[in-house]
C-alpha cells in the first residue's frame, strides 16, 4: 500500500518532469533567435497541469487522516474517490476540448471554473489548516496544504497567460 509520503513523492516528480517537457515544447524561436512563448499551447499546458493537481488533491487527500473524519469522506481506492476524480475531469475537459478546437470564447467559461477552483483550493488550504490545529496533526496534512497551495498558484498563473495583453 502506497504512503501519502510516496504519493506526493510521484506527483512532485510527474510535476518536474511535465514543467520541464513542456518547457521544451511550448517554447519557440523567433526570427532573431529570441524564445517566446506560443500562448494557446502554454495555457493549454497550464489547464493541464491544474487538472493533474486537482485529481493529485483528492487522491493526497483520501490517504490523510481526512479521509478518516466522515461517513462521506473518501477512502484511497474507493468508488467515491474515483467518482470525485471522474467529475473533476469532465468538468475540465468539456471546456478544454471545446477551447482546443477554436471556440475561443470558452476560455471565459475556463476562467470563471479556474475562479472557482482558486475559492475552492484557499478554503481548503485554511479549512485544512483549523482541522490540523484543533487535532494536533499538522504534519499528516501538510501534503495536502502544499497540493493545494501549488494548485492555486498554477491557477493564479493560469490567469496571466489567458489573458495577457498582445504583443504587436
Amino acid at each position: 500500500m502506497k504512503t501519502s509520503d510516496d504519493v506526493i513523492f510521484t506527483l512532485f516528480r510527474s510535476l518536474f518532469w511535465f514543467c520541464y517537457y513542456s518547457r521544451m515544447l511550448f517554447y519557440l524561436k523567433n526570427r532573431k533567435g529570441e524564445l517566446f512563448v506560443k500562448n494557446k499551447k502554454y495555457l493549454i499546458a497550464l489547464t493541464i497541469l491544474s487538472a493533474f493537481l486537482f485529481c493529485g488533491l483528492i487522491i493526497v487527500t483520501s490517504l490523510s487522516p481526512l479521509s478518516e473524519l466522515g461517513d462521506n469522506a473518501n477512502q484511497f481506492n474507493s468508488k467515491g474517490m474515483w467518482l470525485s476524480i471522474a467529475m473533476i475531469l469532465i468538468f475540465y475537459l468539456v471546456p478544454f476540448i471545446l477551447y482546443t478546437v477554436g471556440l475561443n470564447w470558452m476560455k471565459i467559461v475556463m476562467a470563471v471554473f479556474c475562479t472557482i477552483g482558486i475559492v475552492m483550493l484557499l478554503s481548503t488550504i485554511v479549512m485544512v489548516a483549523i482541522i490540523g490545529l484543533i487535532n494536533d496533526n499538522m504534519l499528516q496534512l501538510s501534503s495536502v496544504m502544499v497540493i493545494s497551495g501549488m494548485g492555486v498558484l498554477v491557477n493564479i498563473i493560469w490567469f496571466f497567460v489567458a489573458f495577457r495583453a498582445r504583443e504587436k
